[in-house]
């Protein structure tokens, strides 16, 4: 009896808080009454064009410099923390319910015109805070083209229906769209903004700011952008944040950035083309993703929704799951673009890289930029998560680029990102070498010091605050617990599998000579180091055959598996001529047995000539070596001379050759013999004679390696 009677009360207590959560809203849904004198043009009070009780409502907001919240049909203090609460009550309403407050919030683009260009009658009478306006709905185009103004614009946690043309707009002051959902394009070419331009945690598709003119920076962080973001021959004078942003596609041809560009923890899921830009500050591309494929859907690319990455897909995940997360996602993702933007129907992704160049698909191109703080590129490995065909980024790019500073490291991956650097240079690289890409084409660089480092365990995590994490993970001088030591085995060693293993395409010494030389100028080179640079340069000096350059490709081999690889390499040599006879009529491609074994024969003895050459002059090795080598064989020859008796050239008689005779016979010059009168005297034994010959070639490949080792030295 007693539990029916709760029960009953319950449910009382529970329809009258429901009837007065009906009626809070639904007296939330009118806006109320303009408090003061509005001052209203005729035509805008009761003519055809007369705003409406909520135009009328906001502008009374506005006037008294206060922000008019539509959806708490209130009027705030911008800096108040009762705003601030409001604002973050309301926060998800343009994802959850963007149609809800259509009738409720309406506002029409012909009354942001008015207010912003109609000088004498509405312009003058904005105060310092601008127009601030928070949860508008607007159904139709908002066009502001061609409009200056003085007035701050703030409209955000708004509904855009149908996009925003901005093109040519002026403002000394901030343009603000934080929090909103704007469906269709935001078309702000040639723009001019004296302040900032906001666009952080919203839900966007195009984006167009090119040849746009912004006095400070673009603050879009952790937003959604489901369309191309363009800002080809821009000039941003401050920094340009897109940190845990969504990003389909960003542009930046020409572009010209005063402070830094940010992108740490973006998810990028086309193309990043900054081509030609000018960072005067840092450019920050830490642990950026590259989206997930999504097989046999529309779109067929998405982002990769990583757990603890506080972008706004991530929050709305978090707070709303079954029917209301699916609803959201629909109107986040899976039905944008759409309007005047790329039609609904269409996949986004595959009809971007239909417009992209020939041969275009996931990319990052930093091509040719001048980046004057720290180009920053930590734990990108280029993989593409998900179902789809494609599991990795095409290309990332840095050919021709310049920066005042450079930080790489490498996530440990099977990703088969070609990462690609032909002419770049940076005065200092920060490098480390723990995980290394599977591909790399590294030529023509130019790098002025060089430093290396080991991951930190100490190392902040990603939901770290920003600051924190851009200034330790791009930090020029390492913390000293993760900084190496230039001369070390794991560094030396590391640099030699980088540069002359499998993953190295461009098969170029250069690179490794630039290093090795950076490193010999802070005395932090080694022997082993100077000899894998003498063996990769002169790899293919004694590889005339075909055999020999198919043995050159083998990464694995050594003096025990010789004899097994070169009969392997033979075979191949043989199985590829055959194809190739197989496809001709002619004897071209017939293998021709006699000829390739000469020329591998020939391939032998260079090969033994650049191995005395490798360990004696080649590029960096200590020069005394050859008077080690002098040394040795001038001493075995003499102490095989005291157990003979020379052969006089005349009638006289034998007698002892020593070690001046050792000497002189290893000495290919006669001007420069200790004693000539017995410089031909001969050893009385035959196997001594034909010795001699030998100590003789020895003295002339020494002088020869003197000779190169001079020339070098003097070049």
């Amino acid at each position: 009896m007693w539990r029916l009677v709760l029960g009953l009360l319950a449910m009382a207590a529970i329809g009258l808080v429901d009837r007065a959560h009906a009626a809070d809203e639904a007296s939330k849904s009118a806006c109320p009454a303009p408090v003061g004198k509005l001052e209203l043009r005729p035509e805008d009070e009761t003519g055809e064009k007369a705003w409406t009780p909520c135009e009328k409502w906001v502008w009374s907001c506005i006037v008294r410099g206060l922000e008019a919240n539509l959806y708490e049909k209130e009027c705030f203090d911008p800096r108040s923390t009762k705003n601030r609460e409001a604002r973050a009550g309301r926060q998800y309403e343009p994802f959850v319910n963007p149609d809800k407050h259509a009738a409720a919030n309406l506002l029409g683009d012909q009354f942001l015109r008015t207010i912003l260009w109609r000088q004498e009658e509405y312009a003058k009478r904005i105060p310092p805070p601008g127009v601030r306006i928070y949860g508008a709905f607007f159904d139709d185009p908002v066009n502001l083209e061609n409009v200056s103004t003085s007035a701050n614009l703030v409209i955000d946690g708004s509904v855009f229906k149908r996009g925003v043309r901005l093109t040519n707009f002026t403002s000394p002051h901030n343009v603000s769209f934080d929090g909103s959902n704007i469906r269709g394009p935001i078309l702000m070419l040639r723009t001019k903004i004296g302040g900032s331009l906001f666009l952080q945690k919203g839900v966007y598709d195009t984006v167009d700011l090119r040849d746009a003119r912004i006095g400070s920076s673009i603050d879009a962080a952790r937003s959604v952008f489901t369309d191309d973001f363009r800002m080809d021959r821009a000039r941003v004078e401050g920094k340009v944040n897109l940190v845990k942003s969504r990003l389909t596609v960003l542009n930046a041809w020409d572009a010209s950035i005063g402070g830094s560009l940010e992108l740490r923890l973006a998810d990028v899921r086309l193309r990043v083309d900054m081509t030609g830009a000018t960072v005067n500050g840092d450019v920050r591309l830490q642990r950026i993703g590259f989206g997930r494929n999504r097989a046999d859907q529309v779109p067929s690319c998405d982002w990769d929704p990583a757990a603890g990455v506080d972008h706004l897909l991530n929050d709305l995940s978090v707070t709303y799951s079954g029917e209301a997360w699916q609803r959201i996602l629909t109107e986040t993702v899976l039905s944008r673009p759409s309007l005047d933007g790329r039609p609904s129907v269409a996949n986004v992704c595959v009809e971007l890289l239909k417009e992209a160049r020939v041969g275009a698909n996931n990319e990052v191109l930093l091509r040719d930029m001048k980046i004057k703080g720290n180009l920053c590129l930590i734990d990108l490995s280029g993989e593409i998560a998900g179902p789809g065909q494609r599991d990795h980024v095409d290309i990332i790019s840095l050919d021709g680029t310049q920066a005042n500073s450079t930080v790489l490291r490498w996530k440990k991956s099977q990703s088969q990102t070609l990462w690609h650097a032909v002419n770049f240079k940076t005065p200092y690289m920060l490098v480390n070498l723990e995980s290394q890409p599977q591909q790399h084409f590294i030529d023509n660089m130019d790098v002025g010091f060089i430093a290396f480092v080991k991951k930190s365990a100490r190392e902040p995590p990603a939901e770290a605050s920003d600051e924190n994490v851009d200034k330790y993970l791009c930090d020029v001088t390492p913390a000293p617990e993760n900084a190496m030591e230039a001369g070390s085995d794991a560094v030396h060693r590391g640099l030699v599998q980088f540069f002359t293993g499998p993953a190295n395409k461009s098969r170029s010494a250069q690179p490794f000579s630039k290093i090795v030389e950076r490193l010999e100028e802070s005395s932090a080179t080694s022997t082993y180091l100077k000899i894998k640079l003498s063996e990769y340069k002169l790899a293919k000096f004694c590889a005339t055959s075909a055999v020999s350059k198919e043995l050159s490709t083998f990464s694995d081999l050594t003096w025990l598996s010789f004899p097994q690889k070169l009969t392997q390499a033979w075979s191949n040599v043989q199985e590829s001529r055959r194809k190739i006879q197989e496809g001709k009529e002619t004897a071209e491609g017939t293998f021709d047995t006699i000829g390739e074994t000469n020329r591998l024969f020939w391939d032998g003895v260079c090969s033994g000539g650049m191995t005395v050459y490798k360990y004696a002059v080649s590029y960096g090795h200590e020069p005394y070596n050859l008077f080690y080598y002098a040394i040795l064989f001038v001493g075995v020859f003499w102490l095989l001379l005291r157990l003979d008796k020379s052969v006089p050239a005349s009638d006289e008689a034998p007698k002892k050759l020593g070690l001046t005779y050792a000497v002189d016979s290893f000495v290919p010059l006669a001007q420069l013999r200790l004693d000539r009168r017995n410089a031909g005297a001969l050893p009385n034994r035959a196997l001594l004679r034909i010795y001699l010959r030998f100590h003789r070639f020895a003295g002339l490949v020494f002088a020869v390696l003197v000779f190169l080792f001079i020339y070098r030295a003097a070049k």
